[in-house]
């Protein structure tokens, strides 16, 4: 029984450690994503934010453009998304004439805090840059258009993340259950059983045990040891075996616990050969004799008659006392 417990707690454990090795690289991978993902999506967003500003100074129609104002609507550009940001705007041109380039760059600092905490002093900051540079035409109205689909393409990169997550944890599952070990059903004490008590159902329960070290003589179904008399007493979780129970055909108490080719004697006692009461069933004594009679008045002698004997009962009680005694009968 020791060593099926040791055998399941041996798989769990290894289970479990493998769920704590992997889980901090598998956080990690999650996050550097995330923020590889993040910063992806800010560069995307300096490169529109360039462009839309080339546009103003190149395509569109609007009275008194200069590279200020330019410059300007790019900062209110990245400032009105999702992911707002803080750059450098550096924009010439925007105030010439057709054919006259106009040149939009956007510069800043991105931190990685995760990824340099892995590579400190490398990954800590890195520097996102966008530049356009086109040429004046005839002019439009002025349309602007929003970055959705550089927000699209960030939210797909967060749920590819968790589904790549997902699959892992499934195949480690999966993994688990391949090399579970073959198990079967083994009857054992619900409760702590005495010596010569007849079993009823709820005092039987089953559990789960490895195929590969069933006890030999073991039982799968608790009908078959209702009515049956226990010949030695039990504790809870115990394994029921042939060697625990009485022959079939016994109603209980004391005969069940008598061996085979054997007699049970009763010896009257008082609280002194007693030994004051702590004397209990299952316990080996021996039986001495005093003859205090005839030619032995004067000088009784004692003779140990019975050695290394086990008492069956005291009293009433066939088995094993838990709480004080009531001394011997």
């Amino acid at each position: 029984m020791n060593r099926a417990r040791a055998l399941i707690n041996s798989e769990k454990g290894t289970m479990a450690l493998e769920f704590t090795l992997l889980l901090p690289a598998m956080l990690l991978v999650i996050f550097s994503t995330i923020e590889l993902g993040s910063a992806w999506y800010a560069k995307q967003i300096m490169i529109t934010a360039s462009r839309e500003g080339a546009r103003l100074g190149a395509i569109y129609t609007i009275d008194g453009v200069t590279n200020e104002w330019v410059e300007q609507e790019v900062e209110d550009m990245l400032q009105d998304t999702s992911f707002p940001l803080s750059a450098n705007v550096i924009v010439s041109g925007a105030d010439g004439v057709t054919g006259d380039p106009v040149r939009v760059e956007v510069r800043a600092d991105y931190d990685l805090p995760i990824l340099s905490s892995l590579v400190p002093g490398v990954l800590g900051t890195i520097t996102l840059s966008s530049i356009t540079v086109m040429r004046h035409k005839k002019k439009k109205k002025m349309r602007r258009k929003g970055p959705l689909l550089f927000t699209f393409v960030a939210v797909v990169l967060a749920l590819t993340a968790a589904w790549g997550s997902q699959r892992w944890l499934h195949a480690q599952a999966r993994q688990a259950a391949a090399v579970r070990v073959p198990e079967a059903k083994v009857v054992v004490a619900a409760r702590d059983l005495a010596s010569g008590q007849k079993l009823e159902g709820f005092h039987l329960t089953t559990i789960s045990w490895p195929r590969s070290s069933l006890p030999p003589g073991h039982f799968s179904k608790t009908k078959k040891l209702v009515g049956r008399v226990m010949a030695g007493p039990v504790v809870k979780g115990e394994v029921l075996l042939p060697s625990k129970l009485a022959k079939e055909g016994l109603s209980g108490g004391l005969s069940a616990v008598v061996p085979p080719g054997a007699r049970a004697v009763t010896v009257r006692v008082n609280e002194v050969i007693g030994v004051a009461g702590f004397l209990q069933s299952g316990d080996r004594v021996d039986v001495y004799v005093t003859v205090n009679t005839g030619q032995y008045t004067k000088d009784p002698v004692s003779r140990m008659i019975l050695q290394d004997v086990k008492v069956l009962a005291v009293g009433e009680q066939v088995q094993e006392q838990t709480g004080p005694s009531k001394g011997p009968k």
